[in-house]
């Protein structure tokens, strides 16, 4: 098959701002066949002219398991699966909107492609983002994110993470 993996990639830019971080784009009705995943679709109408349609469905624990979560995103050309990122982890109550920003800032903003997730560093109120990228090429990545109290807030004896993901993921064909 062939595939322009530069337009992917600035789809998948497009397709995951536009998603869970920003939810411009809603999220799709519970799927007996996904087991109380959430579920979003992108275009909602369809693939694109160029055949490229983006999905993400995602878990997140309940009762003593809230916060943990653990998902996938997929890109298919054609109905045919292309790409693919795999995560999972842990954010407690209160950190995921800071999350959601901290993604906006990368695929909106700067709309750079970091192991599928956020910037490098991002900080605001009360928290700091951290990307620590392994492998950061969008054929293929692994990474684990983390977010910490915000280093001018909180003196560093007293830091402690508060949450992470790993990510990684890469071609499929």
């Amino acid at each position: 098959m062939n595939v322009d993996w530069q337009r992917a990639e600035e789809f998948f830019l497009e397709a995951a701002g536009a998603c869970w971080p920003s939810g411009r784009v809603p999220k799709q009705p519970p799927s007996p066949l996904l087991l109380g995943a959430k579920v979003y679709l992108y275009p909602l109408e369809g693939p694109t002219e160029d055949g490229l349609r983006y999905a993400d469905c995602f878990w997140v624990g309940t009762g003593d398991s809230l916060g943990v979560s653990f998902g996938f995103t997929l890109i298919s050309k054609n109905d045919v699966p292309i790409w693919r990122m795999q995560y999972e982890g842990f954010y407690p109550e209160g950190v995921g909107d800071f999350v959601k920003k901290a993604l906006r800032e990368e695929y909106e903003v700067r709309q750079e492609f970091r192991a599928g997730r956020g910037p490098i560093r991002f900080i605001e109120g009360e928290f700091l983002y951290e990307n620590l990228p392994r492998r950061s090429k969008f054929l293929k990545f692994y990474t684990r994110e983390k977010v910490l109290p915000n280093p001018t807030l909180i003196p560093s004896s007293y830091r402690r993470e508060l949450g992470h993901h790993v990510a990684q993921g890469g071609a499929l064909v």
